[in-house]
C-alpha cells in the first residue's frame, strides 16, 4: 500500500510539473477549441454603395487613410463598371477617368496612387498607375509583349505585376521605378514564368515563379527588387506568395507534403515558411505591419491576430445582423479596416468596409494536433491518477 502511494505521488508530482510548464499551452488550447470568436470591442460594417445608387460594386484595395478603390455600376441595369475611389474611411465615392473601355484597380498607396489594369476596346490589356487620389492614368507599357498586369504599388509609386516578354508566350514579374517609370524584368527561378503580387516600401517584391524542374515556388527579392530568392514550400510541389509587410513577413499558400492546401506565414525578410494554423484547406491573402493576416479557410473568410488566434468574419454578429452573406475579403490596413464585397440583404454584391478597434481581443491560437494530443493525454492521465488515488484512500 505504501509503495503504491509513493509511486502515485511521484506520478502526481511529475504531471503537476508538466502541467505547470505547459499550462499556457493547455489553457490556450482549450480556449481556442471552445471559443471561435472573441472580441471585447465593437466591430462595425458599412456598405460603400455604388456610383449609380443601384447595381453592383466591388473593392480592390484600401490604404492607411482608409481610401477604398473598386469598380461600380454607373447606371441601373447597366453592364459597365467604372473605376472609383472614396475619401478617407470609405466616405464618398468618385468616378475616375480611365484610358480604355474597362479598368480594374489592384492596389492603392497612402497618397492615393492606384495601380491596376485597363482593357481597350480592341481587347489589349495593360498595367496602369495614377497620380495622387487616382487623378491621371498612365499606361505602363510592357516588357515587349502585348499584355501587362499590375498587382501592387508602394508609397514611392513603384508598381509590380507581370508582363509578356518580347517574342515569347512567357510572363515575367516586373517592378518599376518610382511613380511607375520604367519596367524592369525580375527574371525567374529557372523556369519560363514568374509573377509579382506585392511590394513593400523598401522595394522588396514577392510573388511566384516557375523553377527549373517545372514547379512553382514563392519568391522574395532584396531591397529595390534586387535578386530573387526561392522561399520553398511546406513540403509540396508549389507555393504562391500573396503579400508582404514592412518587416518582410510574407504570406500566401502552399501545398503540403500530404497534398493539402495550407496558408503560410514567414518571419522577417521571408525567412522560415511555417503553417498558419487556421483549420482545413486555407490561403492567406494579405498581412499588415502588426502581423494580422487576412485569408480564407475553405469558403470562410478569417483574420488571424499577431498571436495566431483566428476570428471567422462571417460568424461575426455585426455581419449577420446587418444582412451580409457570401463575403469576400480583399485587403486590410494597419488601423483595423478590412475591405471586400458580398451580398447585402440577398441582393447584388456591394463593396464594404469592415472595421475593428485596437483593443479587440483575438482568441487563443488553435494548438497543433500533436500539442492537442499531448493535452488530452496529460489531462487523461491526471484524471486516472486522481481516480486511483481516491480508490487507494478509500481502501
Amino acid at each position: 500500500m505504501i509503495n503504491r502511494r509513493n509511486h502515485l505521488n511521484q506520478l502526481d508530482i511529475i504531471m503537476k510539473e508538466i502541467f505547470s510548464r505547459n499550462k499556457a499551452i493547455y489553457l490556450t488550447g482549450i480556449l481556442g477549441l471552445l471559443i471561435s470568436t472573441i472580441a471585447n470591442a465593437d466591430w462595425s460594417i458599412k456598405g460603400v454603395g455604388t456610383l449609380a445608387g443601384i447595381g453592383v460594386s466591388s473593392a480592390g484595395g484600401i490604404n492607411e487613410p482608409g481610401q477604398i478603390i473598386g469598380n461600380s455600376h454607373t447606371a441601373a441595369g447597366g453592364s459597365y463598371q467604372a473605376l472609383f475611389i472614396t475619401g478617407n474611411n470609405g466616405i464618398g465615392m468618385t468616378e475616375l477617368d480611365t484610358l480604355g473601355a474597362y479598368s480594374y484597380p489592384s492596389a492603392i498607396n497612402d497618397s492615393g496612387q492606384i495601380a491596376g489594369i485597363f482593357t481597350t476596346a480592341r481587347g489589349v490589356t495593360h498595367a496602369f498607375s495614377t497620380g495622387r487620389d487616382g487623378v491621371g492614368m498612365t499606361d505602363l507599357g510592357t516588357l515587349g509583349g502585348r499584355f501587362s498586369f499590375a498587382s501592387d504599388i508602394n508609397n514611392s509609386g513603384q508598381v509590380v505585376g507581370g508582363s509578356y516578354t518580347t517574342g515569347t508566350d512567357s510572363i515575367h514579374a516586373f517592378v518599376t521605378d518610382a511613380n511607375g517609370i520604367g519596367m524592369r524584368d525580375l527574371g525567374t527561378l529557372g523556369g519560363t514564368y514568374s509573377y509579382a503580387n506585392a511590394v513593400n516600401n523598401s522595394g522588396q517584391v514577392v510573388g511566384y515563379s516557375q523553377t527549373a524542374d517545372g514547379q512553382f515556388h514563392s519568391f522574395i527579392t532584396g531591397v529595390g527588387g534586387v535578386g530573387m530568392h526561392d522561399l520553398g514550400t511546406l513540403g509540396g510541389k508549389y507555393s504562391f506568395a500573396n503579400s508582404i509587410n514592412e518587416h518582410g513577413q510574407v504570406v500566401g499558400y502552399s501545398e503540403t507534403a500530404e497534398g493539402h492546401l495550407q496558408a503560410f506565414i514567414t518571419n522577417a525578410n521571408g525567412a522560415g515558411m511555417t503553417k498558419l494554423h487556421v483549420g482545413g484547406n486555407s490561403i492567406a491573402v494579405d498581412i499588415n505591419n502588426l502581423g494580422q493576416v487576412l485569408g480564407y479557410s475553405g469558403d470562410d473568410a478569417f483574420i488571424v491576430g499577431a498571436n495566431g488566434g483566428k476570428i471567422e468574419l462571417s460568424a461575426l454578429d455585426v455581419i449577420m445582423e446587418d444582412g451580409w452573406s457570401n463575403i469576400h475579403v480583399v485587403a486590410l490596413n494597419n488601423h483595423g479596416q478590412i475591405v471586400g464585397f458580398g451580398q447585402h440583404h440577398n441582393n447584388s454584391n456591394e463593396a464594404f468596409l469592415l472595421s475593428f478597434t485596437e483593443d479587440t481581443v483575438f482568441p487563443a491560437p488553435i494548438p497543433e494536433p500533436q500539442t492537442y494530443a499531448m493535452l488530452l493525454a496529460g489531462l487523461g492521465l491526471l484524471g486516472g491518477i486522481a481516480c486511483r488515488k481516491k480508490t487507494i484512500k478509500m481502501s
